[in-house]
This record gives structure tokens, sequence and C-alpha cells, in this order.
């Protein structure tokens, strides 16, 4: 799989060694100079080459290759060069002090230096710039994003095996234990005040690394409490997630449960490992799923070495079929997660009624189905069923769910020039303060994911399941001179980086046919889905 995207991943790279850019990976930056700013998350992509380097292989032209190695030296140099004074790094605009930035290429280079020790040129000052980031990373938790946690504790314990000063090791225990202690009971963290599968995964990822090189009973029992969860959110389509999480992520990074499938003990929660590993290799083969041929440049060079990592770490596949839950027939209901979930002889349905989102699979036809809620548009203004707090109250019954709730205000950010030019003045003036600079990120943040206004325009939406089809009724109330309506299909509102990307299921997911029927300010939608 990452050997088929390396031609676009080098296609990335500045090999030119006369250039002051030479080894950055931000096309963007040194090609196209649409950017200001170099990420130094697209620095990670020089652990996908130093892996690469060192898996013998039939299949991979670059083992042992001395241009790969000096590539891989020239992207460290690189990552050195764009290194703030306080030690951390930027990824979308200058001066941004990124904690994710920071955390995850600081894993990426040491781990780096521990594959291949003095074959990197200037190793004393790659680890003296280590030492840096590890300093200003001491003390800093992101309780928004706790996936970010994961990657900075294990970025922590390889300076400190880097090092053998303390300090880091100390910084990432209390990290590790800080994600300990505020999981969830059903097993999840926070993204951005719920579960979410993707960064869910890659959660599990960076925690079954840290366990791998410091195993604890404690750490091992939280890693299979989440991939338990997580196991519930696999589809029978070889998708995953998706809009009835936080972040609306669709992808599983691999290795972790690799690395956990290996290590567990048989019949422990996470034997779902064996499950979902299955699982994610036969998405793989089949290019169903979310993995390095679709995603973009961007986070082709963040995150395709955990695909290396889970083939490193693989044993061999299980002659036993791996059974499913999707497989089984069962409810459940995650309260804190207010997800609900019902798995009969006919289809797998999953809701969150915070949001009002749900999917379903109809197993007997392999049909699956995104209803994403619904989206309003009246006069200039457009309102959306489907963001986290849309549901106030949720009823399930004799066959019928039904949610009661208010539309939230829809509104698309986008970057104009006069809002770029004051972003770059701040943050070439004020911003230069980490104070600063932490506060307009978290603006920023705020702005574009967690804010959504409510409104006065009320809704309910009621959920028939019958033999082999569903019925949704949508009634909307206060809503003014209704125009274009959209109900039923897959669409996004939310900045999320890491979502929205293709999959072979997303072509198949039409909105189904439906009745609407409108009224001076009322509309009632009505349709089957088979």
């Amino acid at each position: 799989e990452v050997l088929e995207q390396m031609p676009r991943l080098l296609g990335l790279l500045d090999t030119n060694p006369l250039t002051k850019t030479y080894g950055c990976f931000d096309r963007e930056y040194w090609h196209y100079n649409t950017t200001d700013t170099p990420s130094a998350r697209k620095q990670e992509a020089v652990l996908t080459l130093a892996l690469l380097y060192k898996i013998k292989h039939k299949d991979n032209a670059y083992y042992n290759n001395k241009k790969i190695l000096e590539w891989i030296n020239a992207g460290i140099d690189f990552w050195e060069r764009i290194q703030a004074k306080d030690g951390s790094f930027s990824e979308w605009y200058p001066n941004e002090h990124s904690f994710v930035a920071t955390s995850f290429s600081s894993y990426a280079v040491s781990e780096t230096l521990l594959i291949l020790g003095s074959k990197i040129r200037n190793r004393h000052s790659v680890i003296s710039s280590l030492r840096k980031a590890g300093n200003w990373l001491k003390g800093r938790y992101e309780p928004k994003v706790q996936n970010q946690q994961s990657g900075s504790a294990l970025s922590q314990l390889n300076i400190y095996l880097l090092t053998k000063n303390k300090c880091y090791l100390k910084d990432a225990e209390k990290k590790v234990n800080n994600l300990i202690r505020n999981q969830t009971k059903e097993g999840w963290w926070f993204e951005y005040g719920g579960p979410d599968i993707g960064y869910l995964s890659l959660t599990i990822d960076y925690l079954a690394k840290y366990y791998a090189k410091r195993p604890s009973m404690d750490l091992r029992r939280a890693i299979e409490k989440a991939v338990s969860f997580i196991s519930y959110f696999i589809h029978p389509d070889l998708s995953a997630g998706g809009c009835y999480a936080s972040r609306n992520t669709e992808y599983l990074i691999p290795s972790g449960f690799e690395i956990v499938g290996r290590k567990s003990s048989k019949g422990s929660k996470a034997g779902y490992a064996g499950a979902v590993s299955s699982f994610v290799r036969e998405a793989i083969n089949k290019k169903e799923a979310v993995s390095p041929f679709s995603l973009d440049d961007r986070y082709l060079s963040y995150i395709a070495y955990n695909w290396l990592q889970a083939f490193l770490s693989a044993g061999k596949p299980s002659q036993k079929k791996q059974r499913q839950r999707f497989e089984e027939n069962f409810s459940k209901d995650f309260k804190l997660s207010k997800i609900y979930i019902l798995s009969n002889p006919c289809f797998y349905f999953i809701m969150n009624y915070d949001k009002g989102t749900f999917r379903v699979f109809f197993k007997k036809t392999g049909k699956g189905y995104t209803d994403s809620g619904v989206l309003v548009r009246s006069g200039s203004q457009s309102y959306i069923l489907g963001l986290s707090g849309s549901a106030a109250r949720f009823f399930y019954r004799d066959n019928k769910l039904e949610l009661k709730g208010s539309m939230r205000k829809l509104s698309k950010n986008v970057l104009a020039p006069g809002k770029n030019i004051c972003l770059r003045l701040f943050q070439a003036t004020i911003g230069r303060s980490g104070i600063a600079s932490s506060f307009i990120k978290n603006r920023l943040r705020d702005m574009l994911v967690m804010k959504s206004r409510k409104t006065d325009i009320g809704f309910s939406r009621e959920i028939y399941f019958l033999e082999d089809s569903i019925k949704v009724v949508d009634r909307l109330s206060n809503v003014r001179m209704p125009g274009k309506i959209v109900a039923g299909d897959k669409f996004s509102y939310l900045f999320v980086p890491s979502a929205n990307y293709f999959q072979a299921s997303d072509i198949n997911n039409f909105p189904s046919e439906a009745s609407v029927t409108k009224r001076r300010d009322a509309v009632e939608i009505i349709r089957k889905i088979k």
C-alpha cells in the first residue's frame, strides 16, 4: 500500500541540494509559493523513508538506498532549520507554536534517529533540537483533542531514550497517566467533546507503540478498553466511523491493532484487535477504506509510516474468520457518547442522538446509507440538523426512535484576503508571544470546529424500524419560506483536516426519494430507506 504511493510522496520533496529549502516536504511552500509557512508535520515523511530504508523485501527498491538516506538527512536538517527559538514548530501559519506539530514531528524525527543510529549526520545537533522541543512540550497538555497527548507522550519517551535525561521520561509518564485518568468508562478519549473513530484509532496506535517500549498493566487495560469500543464502529461495507462521531473521520490507523493483537492475552478485550486488524486488511485489499492511496498529499506525508509500522508488527493472518460486532444481534446505548446501535438480522444501525445523524447498513443486500442530517436554505441563510447539540430529547420504544431539538445556523468559513492579512500581521507582531498565539489558535478552533448558533427552528425526527427498511419522518417548525432542502445525504460542515476523504461507497449514497410537504412555516419530509 505504501510502496504504491512513494512516487507521490517523493514528489513532495525538494531534492535540489543548492536551495534553501532542500529537504522540505511541503511542496506548496518550496515549489508553488502558495504558503509562507512550511508545515513541520510534513517532515514526518522522513520516518516513512527511514522505515523503507530498513525493510528488506523483494518489492522494496528503497532498501539500503544511498539516495534515500541522503534525503532522510536532508529532511531532518530542514526540520531543524524551521524550529522556533522556544523549541516549538508551526503547522498552518507563522509563529503558531503548535502542540500537535511539535509533538508528532518530534516523534517522527526521534524515531528515525532510533532506527538509523549513526547513519544520521549532525546527530548531536538533531538531539539538541529534540531537547528544545521536549523542553517546550514539558507540562503542556491538550484537553480538547486528546489524540495529541499520545503523540506528545511517545515523543518525550523517545527523547528520553536518546538523551537518558529522566525529565523527559517523567513528562511522558505524566501524559500517559493523564490519558488513563481521562479515559471515559466507555473506552474513548475526548475529541472536541465526544468520541471520534479515526482519531481514536490514532490514539490507540501511539499508546500501543508506547506500551511496546514501556509496558504497564494500567496502560494495557486502557488500550484494550479503547479497542473494544472502536470494534462497534466498523461497518459491513468495509468503512468505519463517519457522521455519527465528533469529528466525522472515516479512517483507521492500522499499526496499533497489530501491536495490541500480538501482545494481548487470549480472551482479553483486546481480542477485538484481531477482528479490527482483519477488517483493515480486507478493506485495504479491496480499496474500500480510506488509506494511503486516498489521502491527500498533506496527510500522506503525516501518517504513511503508520502503515509500514503495521507491516512490521503484523503476524500471520488468522486462519479462523474473525467475527465482527455487526454480525451479532444486539442493541446498545453508549450514554456518554450519545450513540445508539441496533443490530438485527436485517441491518446495522448507528445513530448519534446528540447530532441526529446516522449510518445504516442492510445486511442482506450489502447496501449502506449515510444520513448527515437535514440542510435548509431560507432566504440567504442556511440551517442544519446534524451538529452536536442539535437534539435535546431522545426516545426509543416499540421499534421507533424519536429525536427533538433545534436546528443550528450553518456558516462556512473561507479565508478571505482581509482575514489572511490580519492573521499574518497579528502573528508577525503580538502572535510572536506563545501565550497570544495560543489564544488566537483556540479562537480559530472554536470558530471552525466547536461553535454553532442555536436557532428557533425546531425539529422532530422519527425513525421507524420496519421488517426490511427504515422510514424517516422529519418535521421542521418555525422555518420561514424554506427554499432548497437537502435531507438524508452525506455532506460536510466541520473543518476537520483528516475528514472528508473519498471512499468507494460514497458514489452509492444517493438521497432517498422523499415526500416533502411545505406549509406556511413548517416542513415535513418523509422517506423510506432500503
